[in-house]
């Protein structure tokens, strides 16, 4: 039997990489740039998850090592062959067989060998894994975590791993960009609800938002580039979920790479005032109006932190200067109207 195609694989034939290959096929298994590499004695294959990759493998390590890969004719020492489409060029040495759930491929010829698929697989035990775009994949594979050359996501429908192999950081940086857009366009339709009535949304989605925010810091934690918008994402899901030392830490994360932002000490503001913490809220406040002075909800969240706090004049000053910058911000016109019921009442 041959070798299973499970995503986008280089395979070479086993005596190719005897002759060409310094140390042979040995020292190719010990140079494989991630863990799904695979021989059945006659083909040796690595599987990648991008174009990006694999082009970065056959030009950069291949090609170098004298094994021939032309854009055209079918004299090849390399062929790339896709689980779904088969073969990227033809390759007479190559047979390509298309099975329900995976691909095959065997070298014409060779004698039958064992079914050999990659690191983790088995026709048993994971038969739907396949290979998804960068778009799919983002939507439907959760982010588990990476090692070297190794990410492992989760099919949501299934509850399978899929395991995939990359070269390039960027090409993690790619499946999950796409992860993190994915996600805020599944969530963010809570955001109204949330905002308005934080303790309204029926604990299924709370739990869902909470698993998504720790999501999102695992992408943080592992793509350097992206940290800054998935731990944004992070904060606003955990928030949204009304998990507020969860949303409170990661908050802080997000402000210690990007203190300027007015809208995050904002919702720092928020969890702090939720946790009955009111003096931090109010420092937290403080730092969202010194950043955006014509902000009405930062001004509305001075008001509440110094309504919290018993400094009630203050309170109204700044529901007034609130509703100054936007006359129709409800929030300042409930804190406003509180405070001069009250105050009345007192009088």
């Amino acid at each position: 039997m041959p070798i299973a195609i499970i995503t986008r694989a280089v395979i070479v034939p086993v005596q190719v990489l005897e002759r060409k290959w310094p140390g042979g096929e040995a020292a190719y298994r010990a140079a494989a740039p991630n863990q799904t590499y695979r021989s059945d004695g006659h083909l040796a294959a690595i599987d990648f998850m991008t174009p990006g990759d694999v082009d970065i493998w056959i030009e950069e390590s291949l090609k170098p090592a004298g094994l021939r890969f032309p854009p055209h004719g079918r004299e090849r020492d390399v062929a790339v062959v896709d689980a779904v489409e088969g073969p990227t060029t033809p390759c007479e040495w190559l047979e390509f067989i298309r099975q329900p759930k995976w691909s095959e491929a065997r070298l014409k010829g060779a004698p039958e060998t064992a079914l050999t698929g990659p690191r983790h697989w088995s026709p048993e035990n994971e038969p739907e894994a396949t290979y998804l775009d960068p778009e799919t994949c983002g939507r439907r594979m959760r982010y588990i975590g990476a090692e070297p050359h190794l990410a492992t996501f989760e099919d949501e429908e299934t509850g399978q791993h899929n395991y995939v192999g990359m070269v390039s950081s960027d090409s993690l940086q790619l499946l999950l960009g796409w992860r993190l857009q994915a996600l805020w366009e599944r969530f963010s339709p809570l955001r109204g609800e949330a905002d308005g009535n934080p303790a309204g949304l029926p604990d299924a989605d709370r739990a869902r938002l909470r698993e998504a925010a720790r999501e999102c810091e695992r992408i943080a934690q592992s793509a350097g580039p992206l940290e800054s918008k998935a731990l944004w994402l992070a904060a606003l899901l955990a928030r949204m979920a009304s998990d507020w030392k969860l949303a409170e830490r990661l908050c802080r994360l997000y402000l210690a790479g990007e203190p300027d932002d007015a809208g995050s000490w904002m919702e720092l503001t928020w969890c702090l005032g939720e946790q009955g913490r009111h003096q931090e809220a109010l420092e937290a406040a403080e730092r969202a109006v010194a950043l955006d002075s014509k902000n009405a909800g930062a001004a509305a969240n001075m008001a509440a932190c110094l309504r919290a706090l018993g400094r009630r004049q203050e309170a109204l000053e700044w529901a007034g200067k609130a509703l100054e910058l936007d006359p129709g911000d409800e929030i300042a016109h409930g804190l406003r109207d509180e405070l001069l019921r009250t105050s009345n009442q007192a009088d």
